[in-house]
């Protein structure tokens, strides 16, 4: 009786937090407006060609991880600035290789169908694995040659997972690497983004978007937005296209704990990031 008492409060709490969430999305938005200009626009803006490039280890990494980062970054860059989506291997894990790099090209379309941004995707074949590291070297090399070429954008941006991965995956570990390397090495890559794995916390991962409220209601008690922290949250009705994206084009990944997932984890309502510049 005790138990389902709780579960019947804890439910009650829950969907009450929706509805918040629901109701504070213009304050969502001006809170990421707020980052951007003081936090991301000065390292996109100058005087020359720029262009964006997210590395991934997977097809669905762009909508289970990036999402947030994504869709504020689409709304609130300059359209002249390119967008690049490089993808390391195919998922290939579970045989699935042809259809999951199927579902990644949808799944862009999908996300960007509104988008004026000029943006290709780049599809590698290196090996799917949990315990499979990919050599920064060859990487570093793969992307060069895609995005850095002589003819494209005078600087770049790399976006990418931090030293951790997502899980600890050393896929998306060496995806840090190369970017790592990229950055230390070609003059045109000007600053990479990491994404803040929350590896060493798992309430930070899977705390959905409490973060998201708290520091909205912080931000208007203290009366000001924390620039202290690159913190880019999404709105519901951005939520909602991010959640439509990936059930309608990533459908072989939405067996039924994906949902749990997307109902709890903290990356599919926020991005916490780092910038890192030469």
């Amino acid at each position: 009786m005790k138990a389902s008492y709780m579960f019947y409060k804890l439910l009650k709490l829950y969907l009450l937090l929706w509805v918040v969430y629901v109701c504070a999305s213009s304050r969502i938005h001006a809170s990421n407006v707020a980052v951007f200009e003081k936090q991301l626009a000065p390292v996109f803006m100058g005087n020359h060609k720029t262009s964006l490039s997210l590395i991934i280890a997977h097809p669905d990494d762009e909508i289970m991880f990036f999402g947030p980062t994504l869709q504020q970054l689409d709304l609130l860059l300059p359209a002249d600035i390119r967008l690049n989506i490089v993808c390391l291997s195919t998922g290939n894990a579970e045989n699935l290789g042809t259809t999951r790099e199927r579902e990644l090209r949808q799944a862009v379309n999908f996300l960007f169908a509104n988008s004026a941004r000029n943006m290709e995707l780049f599809q590698l074949n290196y090996t799917d694995g949990m315990d499979v590291t990919w050599n920064a070297d060859d990487i570093s090399k793969s992307v060069t040659s895609l995005v850095l070429s002589p003819q494209g954008s005078d600087r770049e941006i790399l976006l990418s997972f931090d030293g951790s991965g997502v899980s600890s995956h050393l896929n998306h570990i060496s995806c840090h690497h190369a970017v790592e390397r990229m950055l230390q090495d070609n003059e045109k890559v000007h600053s990479a983004i990491f994404l803040d794995s929350h590896s060493r916390n798992p309430l930070l991962k899977y705390s959905f978007f409490i973060r998201s409220l708290s520091h909205i209601a912080m931000e208007k008690l203290s009366g000001r937005t924390n620039l202290g922290s690159i913190r880019l949250f999404n709105t519901y009705p951005q939520y909602l296209a991010l959640l439509a994206t990936m059930t309608n084009a990533h459908q072989s990944q939405m067996a039924w704990f994906r949902y749990g997932w997307w109902f709890f984890s903290s990356f599919v309502f926020l991005n916490d990031l780092k910038i890192v510049s030469k």
